[in-house]
């Protein structure tokens, strides 16, 4: 059976990472979206009817906001599932010509902020500087003044996180948003509690341990199963790092 280790596709591209060596590890499933970042350096911007008060932005600003966005994503969105093939797939056991185990996958996210645009891209996103006194309704374009730093992974009240997270699931072709933790009455939607719409307590909602579901992870079941020419219903998701399956310990009927 053919694996394609690349593909490149219009939503996002992916790469199946088979492991190096002779010894069992498992694959890596990487999708790699790329997101144009469009700076809109402007003393108004109107959304949906709505006219909202915005600077154009100090470079250090943008530099923060660029960066942050690459981080919070691949932060939020990377390693938190492994794939299991289904017990009758021999289709990537290893090594080649002598296998001795089945690996499992893990899911990576490989988000590239994209600057130039004439570069290649998956999607545009068109990020405002709100003035300091403007009501945030829209957390992605928030100004990063706050003096966060750069470096290492977000903290978990970053005001970043969940509307990033929001918006790159919706990107990578999630059909629902990521949950609210608490019921919503009828004036609430899903995206209203991710982008700050709806008072809630941003603490319930920022830990991507207890936010994700294995239902989150659909772009990498689709994915893998092109890659390999199955169903992603044979994949079975777990949110714990599972080590590789040793041939010798899997029933008969698992090997053909």
């Amino acid at each position: 059976m053919t694996v394609v280790t690349r593909m490149t596709h219009d939503d996002f591209d992916s790469i199946l990472q088979l492991p190096p060596g002779p010894e069992p590890a498992n694959c890596i499933l990487t999708l790699r979206l790329l997101v144009f970042l469009e700076k809109v350096d402007a003393r108004v911007y109107q959304k949906r009817g709505r006219v909202f008060r915005t600077r154009p932005w100090p470079p250090t600003e943008w530099n923060h906001f660029v960066s942050r966005y690459q981080q919070i994503a691949q932060h939020f969105w990377s390693k938190r599932f492994w794939l299991i093939p289904a017990d009758g797939y021999a289709g990537l056991d290893l090594p080649p010509g002598g296998p001795m185990y089945r690996p499992n996958i893990r899911c990576t996210l490989q988000l590239e902020p994209v600057l130039n645009p004439r570069a290649a891209r998956h999607t545009r996103i068109r990020v405002v500087c709100l003035e300091e006194d403007e009501q945030r309704f829209f957390r992605s374009s928030y100004r990063l003044s706050n003096g966060q730093g750069a470096d290492g992974p977000p903290s978990e009240d970053d005001p970043l996180q969940l509307p990033v997270a929001f918006e790159v699931g919706q990107l990578l072709g999630l059909p629902f948003s990521l949950p609210s933790g608490a019921a919503e009455d009828a004036s609430e939607t899903r995206a209203d509690r991710c982008h700050g719409r709806a008072g809630f307590k941003w603490d319930e909602m920022l830990n991507p341990r207890t936010i994700l579901q294995e239902e989150h992870a659909l772009p990498w079941c689709r994915r893998i199963a092109e890659h390999t020419q199955t169903d992603p219903e044979n994949w079975r998701v777990v949110r714990s790092e599972v080590p590789p399956r040793l041939l010798a310990d899997l029933p008969a009927q698992s090997l053909r």
